[in-house]
């Protein structure tokens, strides 16, 4: 895994019913387990603000799913639990997610500033 910044695409299976996220080759990913709450995103080197913005937004879209029907014409084609959700890092505040191929879910967050001292 590397450092996710604007530009980044990933992919990754989302099970329906278990709420968990994995990589579409089953390998270990920093993301997945900080997704799943199996891992502390300070305990990583790799995990930053988008990685935050990004699970921020997975779970946001999942709730809508589930609670309003959003993507619905994508949910009924499923064959099984597990669906393909892909995000993309548009620029610094914009992330676009797609489920099972097709753009469904588009977060625009606030930038995170810190408190400027006074010198």
């Amino acid at each position: 895994m590397g450092i996710s910044g604007v530009g980044s695409v990933n992919s990754y299976i989302y099970n329906m019913k278990t709420g968990k996220l994995s990589t579409k080759d089953g390998l270990r990913d920093e993301f997945a387990e900080y997704f799943n709450d199996d891992l502390d995103g300070r305990d990583s080197h790799s995990l930053n603000g988008f990685d935050q913005q990004r699970k921020s937004g997975i779970k946001k879209m999942v709730s809508l799913m589930e609670e309003m029907g959003l993507g619905k014409n994508v949910l009924d084609t499923l064959q099984g639990d597990e669906i393909e959700i892909t995000s993309e890092m548009a620029d610094a505040t914009t992330c676009i997610f797609s489920i099972n191929g097709e753009k469904v879910f588009t977060v625009n967050a606030a930038v995170r500033y810190t408190q400027e001292l006074p010198v």
